[in-house]
């Protein structure tokens, strides 16, 4: 519990953009430097909402790291395109309101934060499974189609 009437230093993004290694905790304490990748492709215009935290101070710790890798990978690696992305099933609110607090109504809206090179892309276990089985697709794919329909409820015909 953060003493009342102080801030904690997760508590302002623009905060921290200000001086990553002395006001961002991953960073002064853990070394833990994604700033060095999301400082500059993290969106001027959210950065400005003076309540904005740091996505990494509540539930979108994860998601940070990872999309300060795919920004890393955009920026210093060969690749020319890089996508960061979450696939979750469609029923679990819990993870798609998990930012809430941090202002994203539902985790969809991450790609929202950042302007950068690495694109963020969501889809559930439903839209892949749909997209496999419409893809054109080696037999070799039908276990594992079964399988995925089987464990994850998923209302599909085609692979018995």
């Amino acid at each position: 519990m953060k003493p009342q009437g102080k801030t904690a230093i997760c508590d302002s993004l623009a905060g921290i953009l200000e001086a990553p290694s002395k006001n961002c905790a991953q960073h002064s304490i853990y070394d833990r430097r994604y700033f060095d990748h999301l400082s500059k492709p993290l969106n001027a215009r959210l950065v400005r909402d003076a309540s904005l935290r740091c996505p990494a101070a509540i539930d979108g710790y994860q998601l940070f790291r990872q999309q300060a890798l795919a920004e890393a990978l955009a920026t210093h690696g060969p690749y020319g395109l890089v996508a960061s992305c979450l696939a979750y099933h469609e029923g679990n609110e819990h993870l798609a309101r998990c930012l809430s607090r941090i202002g994203l109504s539902h985790v969809r809206e991450w790609g929202d934060l950042f302007d950068g090179q690495a694109m963020f892309r969501t889809f559930t276990h439903g839209e892949w499974v749909s997209h496999v089985m419409e893809s054109d697709h080696e037999p070799a794919w039908d276990s594992w189609l079964r399988w995925a329909k089987a464990r994850y409820d998923l209302p599909f015909g085609g692979v018995s």
